[in-house]
């Protein structure tokens, strides 16, 4: 009778250890979980902006091409809306990419985004975003990223686009390049620019052409579009080249300022801070 209580006492024992086991692997686990969930995303390494405004692009393509009524080259006007385009190469595997669109402001933290527009990409949980055609939400090397969307510039700040004005943020290198084209016009009037990392933005430039330059009318038209990475950025133009600045304006971060027209080679921008340049002819 002894040896039978002995025995049921050593199963009990076994079972609530068992138990025990089991109750603290489920503990750990929910603990490590937690850990994992509220640690911090990796760091950005490389901030980008997309360059060139559609309303921007819409007035210099307007520029270069003013309309079948006034052109003797017969054409489609150039029209509402601008396509873009904005292609992402990722260089390495477990790629974070941080999405910041600038109509609602710019994130102080976008590892910790407070504004449900921000995504965060590759990061395998597409409940906090995802790429486009990438529902796994993991990005690997040589994983290519198209976003395509048009954009009408009537309704730039109360519409949600993949546009010019983005903050693209990577823990890891990437290569960006940007497309656009009016509808109307086509392809016939396009254009494509590569988009660099602020890292290697400048605080001058100078201009190499412009309509100072008799060469087959292919420079008849030139403009700028210059964006800052930093708010309170004041921009100095000499807009002929003659070495004298004509003027200045100040744009914060993520916003540009066309010069549309009037550009020569030879003219300068001056900025107090890091500014990225896209002339367009």
């Amino acid at each position: 009778m002894a040896g039978q209580i002995k025995q049921k006492k050593n199963r009990l024992y076994r079972k609530l250890s068992t138990l025990a086991l089991a109750l603290w692997v489920a503990l750990v686990g929910s603990f490590l979980w937690a850990q994992t969930a509220n640690a911090a995303p990796p760091p950005p390494v490389q901030h980008f902006y997309i360059p060139l405004p559609e309303d921007q692009i819409f007035h210099a393509l307007q520029s270069i091409y003013p309309g079948n009524t006034i052109c003797a080259a017969p054409g489609a006007n150039v029209a509402n809306p601008i396509n873009t385009y904005i292609s992402i190469s990722a260089l390495s595997d477990n790629t974070i990419i941080y999405y910041d669109q600038w109509e609602d402001g710019f994130e102080i933290d976008v590892t910790r985004p407070q504004q449900a527009t921000t995504q965060i990409w590759g990061d395998g949980n597409p409940a906090n975003g995802a790429p486009p055609g990438i529902p796994s939400d993991v990005i690997m090397a040589d994983t290519v990223i198209v976003l395509d969307n048009p954009v009408d510039t009537n309704t730039l700040r109360s519409v949600i686009d993949f546009d010019g004005g983005d903050r693209v943020s990577s823990s890891n290198m990437i290569a960006m390049t940007r497309a656009a084209w009016a509808t109307g016009s086509s392809t016939l009037l396009a254009g494509a620019v590569e988009v660099y990392d602020t890292n290697s933005w400048g605080t001058t430039y100078e201009v190499p052409v412009g309509e100072n330059v008799d060469y087959n009318q292919i420079f008849e038209h030139a403009s700028l579009s210059v964006m800052a990475a930093q708010d309170n950025t004041t921009l100095f133009v000499d807009f002929d080249g003659d070495g004298t600045e004509d003027g200045f304006t100040v744009i914060d971060q993520g916003r540009a300022y066309h010069v549309d027209g009037g550009i020569n080679a030879g003219s300068k921008i001056r900025a107090t801070g890091p500014v990225q340049v896209s002339l367009v002819t």
